[in-house]
């Protein structure tokens, strides 16, 4: 038999929902849902409470932000991985699903998220919102962009205190309509923007 060194165990009862890779543990919520809400290693929190997640801006300007509650259906339990079907909504008439996978052995987790009905006339674009938790500031960034061997545009952005670091890759990165455009501040504020195709 082979053996898993750090098996993706989900506990999908209660409030998050949380998913652990050995010594890594995610956290997703049901109410005031925001992609991965914590994510928490060697008791390290790299999160702070209170990013809006994936938020819809309209051509209006009006930002949109998930409202009630969540449906979160465990697609995959592990052990190789898991991944997390969740389905809201927004104000307005807008629905979404989401799709977030955990993978053993990587210290990381891949979110898509889909608007799948409402009036994408007057969508703009998809704010993905996150406050890193690096605390040991000043901060350093650095942004980069390529095209993968498969030629998937794939954007990416560094953003470290020089003890921790987070990386972040958006695929599918640009187009003919346009491209995602990555920020981070000095508080450790981080936004990657999507235009709405």
């Amino acid at each position: 038999a082979v053996q898993l060194r750090n098996p993706v165990i989900v506990r999908a009862e209660g409030e998050p929902v949380e998913v652990r890779q050995g010594s890594v543990v995610y956290q997703v919520r049901r109410r005031g849902f925001n992609l991965v809400d914590q994510v928490v290693f060697n008791a390290h929190t790299f999160l702070r409470p209170g990013a809006r997640g994936a938020v819809l801006v309209l051509k209006d300007g009006r930002e949109l932000l998930p409202e009630g509650e969540a449906q979160v259906r465990v697609e995959t339990h592990g052990p190789w991985s898991a991944r997390l079907r969740v389905e809201g909504a927004y104000p307005g008439g807008y629905r979404f699903v989401a799709r977030i996978t955990f993978v053993s052995g990587k210290s990381w987790f891949h979110a898509e998220h889909e608007v799948v009905s409402g009036d994408a006339a007057q969508i703009a674009s998809v704010v993905v919102e996150a406050d890193f938790n690096l605390p040991a500031a000043p901060l350093s960034t650095a942004f980069g962009a390529r095209r993968r061997a498969d030629r998937e545009a794939t954007s990416w952005a560094v953003v470290t205190d020089g003890a921790l670091t987070v990386d972040v890759a958006t695929v599918g990165a640009w187009s003919d309509t346009g491209s995602v455009r990555c920020e981070a501040g000095a508080d450790g504020r981080f936004r990657a923007i999507f235009p709405f195709e």
